[in-house]
């Protein structure tokens, strides 16, 4: 009897962790990579990285989807690649716990590419209710300010 009690607890304790794990680490970022004329361009190279350290990628699909996860809560900076268009990153990207956050991306032809130029940037914008969960928006005090209403 002991040694079944030892053995239920010994489950309860790993299953314990192993949710307690997930959780922590859940957030996704997701979207779609299309060229100019809102074609999906298949085979983008899209990174995540967190201050300046690759945290995740994915290569998009034949319809231009990707997702990339599990990431850690932060502000990520979500870069894209591919043959013949600009490179583009968005900066700033909030992923908090359990949460999805859709970036598209449409890349425009190189033209006169230089390498050392800098690519093109462009920052996130956060709706205020998150569609994918709309329970869990909270508002900072910084949030307030930006709203157009005061």
């Amino acid at each position: 009897m002991k040694k079944s009690f030892i053995i239920l607890l010994c489950f309860f304790l790993l299953q314990m962790g192993r949710d307690t794990f997930a959780q922590s680490i859940s957030g996704t970022i997701y979207g779609r990579v299309s060229d100019d004329k809102n074609m999906p361009l298949a085979f983008a190279t899209v990174r995540a990285l967190k201050d300046g350290i690759l945290k995740g990628g994915a290569k998009t699909d034949s319809n231009g989807d990707y997702r990339i996860m599990p990431l850690e809560p932060g502000n990520y900076t979500v870069k894209v690649e591919f043959l013949s268009k600009n490179p583009e990153e968005m900066i700033d990207v909030p992923v908090s716990n359990d949460s999805k956050r859709k970036v598209d991306f449409r890349m425009t032809n190189k033209v006169d590419y230089h390498p050392h130029r800098l690519n093109i940037r462009r920052t996130v914008t956060v709706p205020l209710i998150d569609p994918s969960d709309p329970c869990t928006k909270v508002l900072w005090r910084s949030d307030m300010k930006r709203l157009p209403i005061q």
